[in-house]
């Protein structure tokens, strides 16, 4: 099944087994930032420094930067 949508999975599909941007993180509190002119969604990792979760920009050269990849580490 294929749903075209901008609906987080974990929205749509209410079992904990399914998590497709963080498998660890099931209690972080991801937030929506700008950063470097682009929308992203991080959330902090144990050694206070943010991770890229995902990217909201709807720029298409925002997901070919390697620096908004989802795993980066952010200050």
């Amino acid at each position: 099944m294929i749903l075209y949508t901008i609906i987080p999975d974990e929205s749509i599909f209410n079992n904990n087994s399914f998590n497709s941007s963080n498998q660890a993180s099931d209690n972080l509190a991801t937030m929506e930032i700008n950063y470097m002119g682009e929308k992203v969604e991080v959330f902090k990792n144990s050694s206070n420094k943010y991770v890229v979760g995902r990217v909201l920009s709807t720029s298409l050269s925002a997901y070919l930067n390697p620096k908004l990849q989802p795993g980066t580490e952010i200050e």
